[in-house]
C-alpha cells in the first residue's frame, strides 16, 4: 500500500538510441542486410538470428536497421529526434520532471600524439542537447542532464574497447599501461557548454 500511495518526484531517463521495429519475422521474414546482428548490438535487446520460432519473443517483432539514420561502430542508430520524441511522450504519460541520467556515444577512441580527437562524440552530444532544448520549448520539464561519462571505465560487455567518456584512461584489456588521465577534445567542448549554461554548443578549437 505504501508503494501504491507514493509518487516519484522525477523520472530518471537514459537515452542512447532508438529501435526500429518491423512486422514479426514469422509473417514477414527480414532480409539479411537489414536484420540486426546479434553480436553487433547490445544483446539484451534482441534474440540471436538462429533462435527457434517457438521462443516467445521471436514472433513479436523484428528489430531492423533504420536506413535513414547513421550508426555508431556498435550498430546503434544515432537519433536525436528520437530523444525529443521520447521526452515528449514521457511528459504526456507521466507529467513529471525528468533528469537525463545517461546520454552518450560509445566508440573505440584512439590516443595519437598524446591527444584524443573525438569530434564524433561532440557531434552526437551537441545534437542530443539541441533535441533536449527543443523538448524543453515543447513544454517538457527537464531538470538536469548527465552525459555518460566523465572518465573511461570498464564495460561489463565491451571491456576497454568501447569508451564513452570525456577523459581517456591510458590502459587496455591486456595492460595497465601508464593509467594517465588525458582530457579528450570533447572534454574542452563540454566544459564550454557548462560554462555557457548550454547557450553555446559550438565546437571549440
Amino acid at each position: 500500500m505504501l508503494l501504491k500511495s507514493g509518487k516519484p518526484d522525477y523520472l530518471g531517463v537514459n537515452y542512447y538510441h532508438e529501435g526500429t521495429i518491423q512486422q514479426n519475422q514469422l509473417e514477414k521474414p527480414v532480409k539479411d542486410d537489414r536484420q540486426k546482428s546479434f553480436n553487433a548490438t547490445d544483446p539484451y535487446l534482441m534474440q540471436p538470428k538462429d533462435a527457434q520460432a517457438q521462443d516467445p519473443e521471436i514472433p513479436m517483432y523484428n528489430q531492423v536497421d533504420n536506413p535513414f539514420l547513421k550508426q555508431t561502430e556498435w550498430s546503434w542508430d544515432i537519433d536525436p529526434a528520437g530523444f525529443r520524441v521520447t521526452l515528449r511522450e514521457l511528459t504526456e504519460k507521466y507529467g513529471l520532471p525528468m533528469l537525463i541520467t545517461e546520454n552518450g556515444l560509445g566508440a573505440s577512441d584512439e590516443l595519437k600524439d598524446g591527444k584524443v580527437d573525438d569530434g564524433y562524440r561532440i557531434d552526437y552530444l551537441k545534437k542530443h542537447v539541441q533535441a533536449m532544448q527543443e523538448a524543453i520549448t515543447d513544454g517538457c520539464d527537464v531538470i538536469g542532464y548527465c552525459a555518460w561519462s566523465f572518465t573511461d571505465l570498464l564495460s561489463w560487455l565491451n571491456s576497454y574497447k568501447k569508451r564513452y567518456s570525456f577523459v581517456y584512461v591510458d590502459r587496455d584489456d591486456d595492460s595497465q599501461r601508464t593509467l594517465d588521465r588525458i582530457p579528450k577534445k570533447s572534454y574542452y567542448w563540454y566544459q564550454h557548454v557548462i560554462a555557457t549554461d548550454g547557450a553555446d554548443l559550438t565546437m571549440q578549437s
